[in-house]
């Protein structure tokens, strides 16, 4: 702790405050924490808040110009002739006899200074001196000579298998000897690097994420690094947006907010410039932060999010414009079309059904042309079942005259081209869960429409698409989207069991119901403060709830009453979070309903009256399963 000298107070509580997050920026280094004590005992003008705001703005190897600033504190210290970047000088001479141990500590310190993995220091020191490798037989390994030679010098310590950790100030001390000659190869290696990494994670995460958790976070930590940093680069930008997207997914929404935010912030600072791929980045970032607005749903969260969406928009199609033969572009065309109708299709509005089946219609368009220009390409034939379900959902909701029909068509052909897919690349998850979004999306078709046969085949496929999705997060239970997809398949199973009413149905149907619940409620728990993981138990709730009160057998009537009440609560909370979210509002809606004509039906003391101040208020339609 920081101490007058003497052990005099400290004049006020924000003095203090200030004085304790000094201590914790510099990392309980003691000879820094000596200079800084005694520059503040010898000005006593010159207050705690102010000098730490100092270090945070303009980094903490200002700690050795407080010598100059005040040539007294060397006359008082203790530690004489001790000065940090003194010492790291000597310290650094000892390793002229390794530069290899150099090459890696240079490197070492352009990434999180918590998070250094050993596997990209000795990748990035290869790079940088392929010669240093270069050893007889009989010679000690010069890789592990570097790395015990850090760990002596303490200036890499292991933290965790395979990770290390350098003190901030010994990172920001090297960034700086750096600094006086321009950008280094080092700083260049590193950065170009964790975009080569975050590119791969990009592609290959969702279909196998424990074999690319290590990567995922290290880019995660060297991101949330930079963000803290406010190093507004595009560079950096696009790692963490890519790594935003997937922490979004994962249901880390605080991270994925922060990271979103610092990613649009890099490539705005960029756009100007005019440089396709800087303009492209830009899109690329507006869409993920319409996303993470979108799913957050706070008080005009949804208008911002069709703000960033439209830009993203207005700006692809004038890329594709401009280079009409960039299938880069056509495909982040093609997203973003994806992404506009569903916040449409969501929001519900009027003219919104029309624009987003006009989206959906040219993202098939476009996503069916790149595939027929690269019928080898995995990735182009995914892109077409993804749009084909989407198209196919928004007809089979609208049942207008046609659309069932042209809706079945689409369902059979991509569940024939994931299947395809997954036949070709069967480890992949990616491609599973593919195939079991869609045996959902075609099972429920089916449900709904209920035509003999139909239904027999939709329990299959919906018993199908449960196993995988089972599968699929058991190999990774952290992951929020992993479960959502359990919770879908679960009530689509369920819902069909209820209807069907045959033999033991009832009580599997229970099951799944509560199961749902409680995977739902796991993943809200995790996730406070976010609506969508909110709304998910409000919809869990309910098709519970609906499916006791029609059972009703003993006790379930109670049951169903919590349940109903819960759900209302939720509505509730999220529409007072978000007072213009058309979501919220229908939502509302539905809960008010639903515990209105179950207390109209069940008719207890107390119930019409409360059921008749309940209907003076919303009305809407029920909920449906699956959403």
């Amino acid at each position: 702790m920081l101490t007058h000298r003497g052990g005099q107070p400290y004049p006020d509580d924000a003095y203090a405050a200030a004085v304790e997050r000094l201590v914790v920026l510099l990392d309980g280094f003691t000879l820094t924490v000596e200079q800084v004590a005694v520059y503040l005992a010898l000005n006593p003008s010159v207050h705690a808040e102010v000098l730490l705001q100092a270090f945070e703005a303009e980094g903490l190897t200002k700690t050795d110009s407080l010598v100059a600033a005040d040539p007294r504190i060397h006359g008082e210290m203790l530690h004489r002739e001790r000065l940090f970047d003194i010492v790291l000088g000597q310290m650094l001479k000892s390793l002229d006899a390794l530069p290899l141990a150099r090459a890696t500590l240079d490197h070492a310190a352009w990434l999180a200074p918590d998070h250094v993995p050993w596997t990209w220091l000795e990748k990035l020191a290869r790079e940088a001196q392929p010669e240093g490798f270069v050893h007889d037989a009989w010679q000690p390994d010069p890789w592990q000579q570097a790395q015990a030679r850090l760990g002596a010098t303490q200036l890499l310590s292991d933290v965790a298998p395979g990770v290390a950790r350098m003190h901030r100030l010994v990172g920001d001390h090297l960034r700086r000897r750096a600094a006086s000659f321009g950008e280094t190869g080092a700083q260049i290696r590193v950065e170009s690097f964790a975009g080569t990494t975050a590119f791969a994670l990009e592609r290959e995460y969702h279909g196998a994420p424990t074999q690319w958790q290590s990567e995922h976070t290290a880019l995660r930590e060297l991101a949330q690094h930079w963000a803290l940093s406010k190093r507004a680069d595009p560079r950096a930008g696009i790692v963490a947006g890519i790594v935003a997207s997937i922490e979004l997914e994962e249901g880390s929404f605080a991270r994925a907010g922060t990271l979103s935010e610092f990613a649009l912030a890099c490539h705005e600072a960029v756009a100007a410039k005019a440089d396709q791929n800087a303009v492209n980045a830009l899109a690329a970032s507006l869409q993920r932060r319409a996303q993470f607005l979108d799913r957050r749903g706070q008080d005009g969260d949804a208008k911002r999010a069709l703000g960033f969406y439209e830009r993203s928009l207005e700006i692809s199609e004038t890329l594709l414009a401009a280079n009409p033969g960039s299938a880069q572009v056509a495909r982040n065309l093609c997203g973003t079309l994806q992404r506009l109708a569903d916040y449409l299709t969501k929001r519900g509005q009027g003219g919104d059904a029309e624009r987003a089946q006009g989206y959906y219609e040219r993202s098939l368009q476009g996503s069916e042309a790149l595939c027929a220009a690269n019928p080898a390409s995995a990735q182009a034939a995914r892109e077409v079942t993804v749009s084909l379900n989407k198209l196919a959902r928004f007809l089979a909701e609208r049942g207008q005259s046609g659309d069932a029909e042209r809706a079945l068509g689409l369902y059979e052909r991509s569940l024939k081209v994931s299947e395809a897919l997954n036949s070709a690349n069967p480890s992949s998850a990616q491609a599973t869960g593919d195939v079991s979004f869609s045996l959902s999306g075609l099972a429920y078709f089916l449900t709904r429409r209920g035509i003999g046969v139909d239904a027999e085949r939709a329990l299959g496929l919906y018993e199908r698409s449960l196993v995988i999705r089972e599968t699929l997060l058991a190999a990774n239970p952290g992951s929020a989207q992993a479960a959502r997809d359990v919770v879908r398949s679960l009530a689509g199973l369920a819902n069909f069991l209820a209807q069907r009413g045959q033999g033991g149905d009832a009580e599997r149907a229970l099951g799944f119901f509560e199961r749902g619940l409680e995977v739902s409620e796991t993943v809200q728990a995790a996730n406070p403060g976010f609506a969508q993981a909110a709304r998910d138990v409000f919809v869990s709730l309910s098709n519970l709830a609906i499916f006791l009160a029609r059972r009703g057998q003993g006790g379930d009537s109670e049951r169903a009453s919590c349940c109903f009440e819960r759900a209302l609560e939720i509505t509730k909370s999220l529409l007072a979070a978000n007072p213009g979210s058309a979501q919220a509002g229908r939502d509302e809606s539905v809960g008010l309903n639903n515990l209105t004509g179950f207390l109209a039906q069940r008719g207890q003391g107390g119930d019409v009256k409360r059921a008749g101040f309940l209907r003076a208020q919303l009305g809407g339609p029920g909920v449906a399963a699956d959403r």
